[in-house]
């Protein structure tokens, strides 16, 4: 069999770049990965010993171990496990593609930190994986989510911004999650499975999304959605997110907003500057493009319209229920809530 197709020696070689990039002790299981300690004896670390050998002083350890060491120790303190761009600002990775990227972050989560650790003592025989609440991996090429993020049930806010990110897969069992970060990726909303069901707050922004994925209809306690720099051209099913109180849709190709919208009536702030707004809607001939029922029935007190060079000011004050409107404008005005920012000059961002 040729190595490369050998999953065996692969995993060896790949053993082998990641070991001599860690820190003494830190890969301390000499049986981590199924691999025993008579495999490892001819090892050694990027501090010159061998992996079961004495830990050397911090100050002697290259820069890159010194930097990762602090990040882990840091996560363990705080439950806060900072990776933001570590190809480019630290290194680590640069020889590596993302197959491998995806890795080495599976080994720093899985890796169990032994008592007689000389780096984490305190931690007894509990995981990165048990600690850590927030987790960013932004900036790193890694084209899908790892693996064990998907096994990190104490996760509260998952940042993978700007990683290129081509599919996400099923996430609904990470039932704590509430923030979520996904934008500036490579998604369609075909390659979006289900996402966490406690999701309060999800950025989906400068993406490839036309629809909203179907995972959408649990989402049943979002309150924020940022759906801005996409190519929406569709909104259904965003009458499930029935908790929902503002969202942005800056920057897409819609041209109306759907009836099914009026379901949100938590819904307080829109934004849809520079898509395709006109007076009537295209799919409802002679119809109003913002339904009369989103208007009257909703919490909705700002509408953003800027740069929708086919409708006018004069078009939104002749719709069904844009007194409601104003008078909800009014009162969040005359109670101070947003003060001068609710004047009516610039109403909906339109001459």
């Amino acid at each position: 069999m040729d190595s490369v197709d050998n999953p065996l020696h692969n995993r060896w070689i790949w053993i082998s770049c990641l070991h001599s990039m860690l820190p003494p002790n830190f890969i301390a299981d000499s049986k981590i990965m199924g691999l025993n300690a008579s495999k490892n004896k001819g090892m050694h670390t990027s501090g010159g010993a061998a992996s079961g050998g004495a830990t050397a002083p911090s100050d002697n350890l290259p820069k890159k171990d010194v930097i990762l060491r602090k990040k882990l120790d840091s996560a363990v303190k705080t439950g806060v496990l900072n990776l933001v761009d570590m190809v480019r600002t630290e290194g680590f990775f640069i020889r590596f593609q993302s197959q491998q990227l995806n890795c080495f972050f599976g080994l720093i989560l899985t890796q169990k930190l032994k008592p007689t650790s000389a780096v984490w003592p305190q931690l007894g025989h509990e995981t990165i994986i048990a600690k850590v609440k927030t987790l960013d991996l932004s900036g790193n090429p890694l084209k899908s989510v790892p693996v064990e993020v998907y096994g990190m049930v104490n996760l509260k806010s998952l940042f993978i911004s700007g990683c290129g990110c081509q599919y996400v897969n099923n996430l609904d069992t990470l039932g704590h999650t509430t923030k979520l970060k996904l934008d500036h990726n490579d998604l369609e909303a075909e390659k979006i499975g289900t996402l966490p069901p406690a999701l309060v707050s999800l950025n989906l922004s400068f993406n490839h999304l036309r629809s909203l994925p179907t995972g959408f209809s649990a989402l049943i306690y979002l309150v924020s959605l940022e759906l801005n720099n996409n190519r929406l051209e569709s909104l259904n099913g965003i009458e499930f997110l029935v908790l929902l109180e503002e969202v942005n849709l800056d920057d897409n190709l819609l041209t109306e907003l759907p009836e099914s919208i009026c379901a949100l009536t938590k819904l307080k702030k829109i934004s849809l500057a520079r898509n395709r707004f006109a007076k009537h809607a295209v799919s409802r001939p002679g119809e109003q493009s913002i339904p009369a029922g989103l208007l009257q029935n909703s919490a909705l007190d700002h509408i953003e319209l800027a740069g929708n060079t086919d409708i006018t000011k004069a078009d939104i004050m002749s719709f069904v229920g844009i007194d409601k409107f104003l008078e909800r404008r009014q009162a969040l005005k005359e109670k101070n809530f947003s003060g001068g920012a609710m004047s009516e000059t610039g109403l909906f961002g339109l001459d």
